[in-house]
């Protein structure tokens, strides 16, 4: 099975060469990277142009004009060939053993996709912050999909799974991983776990995903637009889940610019939650039920503002 690795860069001449080097050092060689320069304004052009040369049957490189990863990441899969695939970013390191363990996995489970562990480290890759397993993946495909951030690089997909879900979708400010991979969840494709951290994934400064307000507005707007899917589905919602999904509405209610903003967030909150307080921690749930749920936001928001 040809598996195609698509890599959107932009102005990663910093990280490039160890991501590309990190694919063509796959014990599973029968591979293609698809490199999609994003209208970078550094040297990542050149350095991908010059791996092509090099590796001109593994690499092919391309160019996509319209702005943003998801767009790139399109580009490159509809460029590409083969019969599994995968996105990483081009800040990102895999392990050598990625492909060879995720496609024998997805072999012998007969899976659509799979879907494995990921390690966080600092922008040097000399220091792990964080380590991030999936192991619940399988049995519980909802809950992982909402309170977990399934990233490009850690799964592997048949390429008629990003076929049939019409790939990223591109108008999205924020929050499109999780976002494709709701959507795939709620597909109720086949997902099979491999244990391992085979994505080494680096916490680079500034990054859009750290503008936290800004993603949890996204993610508000998603939870309303598959709320009906995602009650149907049959998972129960757990209560890590519920809470995390209170906290996308609460703190998103809190930074909305406008009132009105504010009050659809909290309506659209009680749409999945009917009890807010239940979700509150310490003394804040304690006030909480003193006040009832409204008194005490109208407390905090007023607090924020001052505070402001």
């Amino acid at each position: 099975m040809l598996v195609s690795i698509i890599i959107p860069c932009y102005n990663v001449e910093k990280y490039i060469s160890a991501c590309l080097d990190s694919v063509l050092n796959q014990q599973y060689t029968n591979i293609e990277i698809v490199a999609v320069d994003n209208n970078s304004m550094d040297a990542t052009f050149s350095i991908l142009k010059e791996y092509e040369a090099k590796f001109p049957q593994k690499i092919v490189v391309i160019q996509e004009k319209q702005k943003g990863a998801p767009a790139a990441r399109n580009a490159g899969f509809y460029a590409s060939k083969g019969d599994v695939i995968s996105f990483l970013d081009g800040d990102d390191v895999i392990t050598k053993d990625k492909f060879a363990k995720q496609v024998e996995c997805l072999l012998h489970e007969n899976a659509e996709v799979v879907i494995s562990d990921r390690v966080i480290f600092d922008e040097t890759l000399q220091h792990q912050i964080k380590a991030l397993s999936f192991e619940q993946i399988k049995e519980k495909p909802l809950n992982t999909a909402i309170t977990d951030i399934i990233i490009t690089g850690n799964p592997i997909y048949k390429r008629e799974v990003v076929a049939e879900l019409g790939a990223y979708t591109l108008d999205l400010p924020n929050s499109q991983d999780w976002e494709f991979h709701l959507r795939m969840v709620l597909k109720r494709y086949k997902i099979a776990y491999c244990k391992g951290n085979f994505l080494i994934c680096r916490a680079v400064p500034d990054s859009l995903s750290s503008n936290w307000h800004k993603v949890s507005f996204t993610v508000c707007k998603l939870l309303v637009l598959f709320r009906t899917q995602i009650l149907a589905h049959g998972e129960k919602l757990e209560i890590a889940t519920e809470t995390k999904i209170f906290n996308y509405f609460y703190n998103s209610a809190i930074f909305a610019p406008t009132s009105i903003e504010k009050d659809k967030y909290l309506a659209d909150m009680y749409l999945y939650l009917s009890t807010p307080t239940n979700y509150l921690r310490g003394w804040r749930k304690i006030i909480g039920k003193i006040l009832g749920f409204k008194l005490y936001f109208s407390l905090m928001k007023s607090i924020k503002n001052m505070l402001s």
